[in-house]
């Protein structure tokens, strides 16, 4: 069944009420305008705009990709700058009056040696994969060794999976969890890159739910001479927030900003000084030409964002309802890899009697929303469940809440589970947690 469609248990004017109210509380100068203004010009387009609403306020959001971006970001990405056409970096542009782009991408630089104490080497890659093949244009020669943790121990395709461009460009060698406890075993990385010497070595991944211990790579990859690119797109928030491991030691660091950062969608590039040359050029004009400047300044706004106090408190209860999410799952009887989580992503084995896509559909016939996703060991079928918990920690959820989230799934997930008293259950709860955001008792 479609994720998005509304449950027979649920009443339409339940649903709709939901949907209201979320959209009114969370952002009423922006989305609820914009709603108004559709259904008076275009009423089909706003049709499925209400249904796309409905992920938010009828579901239980576990996308861990997912997060509700501010009402200044919301802004600042349909904005007028979307009209200007921006070629080149700071001082070398190709087009004339750039003035007010060249401020917002000096302020970017400046919140990045604030939150992370590398410079800004480019704000204009369209997504984190644009930003790593940037990167390794810039810093890795054709043909040359890369070693990047390998995709069903949590990589990421863009550091090197069969059939992208790094895979066609670069000799890939991955490294790996260890089978007994599923944490990156770092003395077999050790001694696998000092036998290859690798021109790079990547470290973040998609899935892995673990803090990453970069100081320790970054201090082999000085000893070997190797570059350093610490992929951070999923932790970031937490990373600047003091609640993983600093980045710094890195040579070259990049994100996107719809993650933990909880602003919009876009790459960022992070560098020592000595770097950052190369990869502007591997930028424009090496992987792609004109900037998104409207992305550029919800860029600028995320990472102000992500200065204020109020930014580590919201990262705080992140990775505390995650604790709590994998905590109740295990204690249900359900295998998490590595038994918890040191993040927002908390990763589930799909039980022996379902494949993890049935699972995927179950839960969003319970209106929780999840994916499916490679677990170690796994080829080229996918046996978890990929969980998180941004989108719902914004708004409102707490750990009790996660407890009761992970009954639910328990329920979804049994043998003759009953789905129809899992939506109620999914209902009341959203209920609940809409109520207590109304009567203001939580904030995101």
């Amino acid at each position: 069944m479609s994720s998005t469609r509304i449950n027979s248990a649920q009443t339409k004017a339940a649903c709709e009420a939901r949907s209201r109210f979320f959209v009114d509380r969370f952002y009423p100068n922006t989305w609820a305008q914009q709603l108004a203004l559709w259904e008076r010009d275009m009423p089909r387009i706003a049709s499925s705009l209400r249904r796309h609403t409905d992920r938010y306020s009828n579901f239980i959001n576990l996308i861990a990709s997912e997060c509700l971006p501010s009402e200044a970001v919301l802004s600042a990405s349909g904005s007028l700058f979307m009209s200007q056409t921006v070629e080149g970096e700071r001082g070398s542009r190709w087009f004339p009056c750039t003035d007010a782009i060249d401020e917002i991408e000096d302020g970017i630089s400046r919140s990045c040696e604030t939150l992370f104490g590398l410079e800004c080497a480019s704000a204009q890659p369209h997504t984190a994969t644009q930003a790593n093949q940037a990167v390794m244009y810039a810093l890795v020669e054709p043909g040359a060794r890369v070693m990047s943790l390998s995709l069903s121990d949590g990589g990421h395709l863009s550091h090197g999976y069969a059939n992208t461009l790094a895979s066609s460009s670069y000799e890939i060698h991955p490294y790996h969890v260890a089978p007994d406890t599923g944490l990156i075993d770092y003395d077999a990385l050790e001694l696998h890159a000092k036998r290859l010497r690798p021109q790079m070595i990547i470290t973040g991944s998609s899935t892995y739910p673990r803090a990453i211990d970069y100081k320790r790579v970054s201090s082999l990859c000085a000893e070997l001479g190797s570059v350093h690119l610490a992929d951070i797109t999923h932790p970031a928030g937490m990373v600047c927030s003091g609640l993983h491991p600093a980045v710094d030691s890195a040579d070259v660091v990049t994100l996107s900003l719809h993650k933990t950062m909880c602003g919009n969608r876009g790459g960022l590039i992070c560098s020592k000084p000595e770097h950052g040359p190369a990869i502007r050029r591997a930028v424009f004009p090496g992987i792609q030409s004109a900037a998104l400047p409207n992305m550029v300044l919800a860029k600028a706004i995320s990472l102000l964002g992500a200065t204020r106090c109020e930014f580590g408190d919201l990262q705080a209860r992140i990775r505390s309802n995650a604790v709590a999410l994998a905590e109740a799952l295990v204690s249900l009887g359900h295998e998490v890899w590595t038994g918890g989580t040191d993040s927002h992503l908390v990763m589930l084995k799909a039980p022996a009697h379902l494949p993890a896509l049935e699972c995927e559909e179950r839960l969003a016939g319970a209106g929780i929303l999840s994916n499916r996703n490679l677990m170690p060991g796994d080829s080229k079928v996918g046996t978890g469940l990929r969980l998180g918990t941004i989108a719902v920690t914004q708004i409102g959820f707490a750990e009790r809440d996660m407890r009761q989230t992970a009954r639910t799934i328990d329920l979804a997930l049994s043998d003759g589970a009953d789905l129809s008293r899992a939506r109620e259950d999914v209902a009341q709860l959203l209920d609940r947690v809409l109520c207590e955001a109304r009567d203001g008792t939580t904030a995101r």
